[in-house]
């Protein structure tokens, strides 16, 4: 499961410069300020671009506070949105529709870095092969496991589980209640069907589908490949 935060531009007819020809941007981007490793390392990286690129003027903003897809969705129908922003992934789709999103086909087809950027990455930001943003970055979803507990309870670390009735029995042989150990864990807040999917998907099912006689998406996690997953 591959989520992508993207950088997005907010659609224009000009570019607004200054009289010395320095172009100004405004972002609106994760945390500013703080000292944990991520936050610093990003102002590292806004430094150097600042250095590097004295010609852009970037005006940089946290995101306003507030339900994230309602802010944005209210500020970009007022005019009062960013010229770029990182926004979730699964969100590109509905914003491309309506018409927030710059098409900047012609600068992804001119730059010779897009060849680093696997082709799968770039479909949620695509529409009739126009292209609408760029990942910023991504994960995918991997099961991990400790070998030293593999070894602790007699198995061997070298061969991790082939299917779900060995990941069961697996789990069961790494779990010791007295030591607060359990064989699995998966998130248990709103956003364990990130993990869930994934069981889905093995399944043979889906999340979603598009309902034939309406034409419009309906849930699909219920049907008999949720249920064996669950």
């Amino acid at each position: 499961m591959i989520s992508i935060g993207l950088f997005m531009f907010r659609s224009k007819d000009e570019v607004k410069e200054s009289s010395s020809d320095v172009v100004e941007i405004i972002t609106w981007e994760g945390e500013l300020l703080g000292d944990d490793p991520a936050t610093k390392v990003a102002r590292e990286i806004r430094e150097e671009f600042d250095r590097t690129h004295p010609h852009i003027k970037v005006i940089r903003r946290t995101a306003p506070a507030g339900e994230e897809r309602k802010v944005f969705a209210t500020a970009m129908s007022g005019g009062t949105g960013p010229d770029l922003a990182v926004i979730p992934g699964v969100d590109t789709c509905t914003y491309i529709e309506q018409g927030f999103l710059a098409d900047i086909t012609e600068f992804i087809k001119n730059w010779d870095e897009v060849d680093q950027i696997h082709l799968s990455m770039l479909e949620p930001v695509k529409k009739d092969d126009r292209y609408f943003g760029l990942p910023a970055q991504y994960y995918v979803m991997m099961l991990v496991y400790r070998t030293d507990l593999f070894e602790q309870v007699g198995l061997n670390p070298d061969i991790p589980p082939k299917d779900w009735e060995e990941f069961v029995k697996y789990g069961q042989r790494l779990t010791d209640r007295s030591e607060n150990r359990y064989g699995f864990g998966i998130r248990g807040d709103d956003l364990c069907a990130w993990h869930f999917i994934d069981y889905v998907w093995q399944a043979g099912g889906d999340f979603v589908e598009i309902d034939p006689e309406t034409n419009r998406v309906k849930a699909a996690f219920a049907d008999d490949a949720g249920v064996t997953a669950l």
